[in-house]
């Protein structure tokens, strides 16, 4: 599939994965991580990773995400575009070909940071 591809990888406060999801489509800062960033302020969850993640699939599912998503136990994918890592207390974005993080920050900011972004 062609695409802008991303990963959103949901750690819990261990640091340890829940889960990692690969959404096929949309997955550039305006598209995926604005949906991203809409839902974890609204979730109200806070600690418990792996409800947030059942949240956050079905959160996605009903939106009807172009080119759909899949539960994938990889954590990188070679044709992948950004990984959203989503932890208890911050989110870090990432674009596939560079190291440092685009992004490191509290939920809350993540939104800001998807509107101003430059590609």
């Amino acid at each position: 599939m062609s695409g802008t591809q991303a990963l959103t990888i949901i750690h819990n406060e261990n640091n340890e994965v829940v889960v990692t999801i690969l959404r096929f489509f949309d997955g550039y800062p305006r598209g995926h991580g604005i949906d991203l960033a809409k839902f974890l302020c609204t979730s109200g969850i806070l600690n418990e990773m792996g409800i947030l993640a059942v949240d956050l699939i079905t959160h996605l599912k009903r939106k009807k995400c172009l080119g759909g998503l899949e539960i994938t136990t990889r954590l990188s994918i070679p044709e992948h575009d950004y990984e959203y890592h989503v932890y208890p207390d911050k989110v870090i974005v990432k674009n596939a070909g560079i190291r440092k993080p685009l992004f490191t920050g509290p939920w809350e900011e993540l939104k800001y940071f998807c509107l101003y972004y430059k590609e």
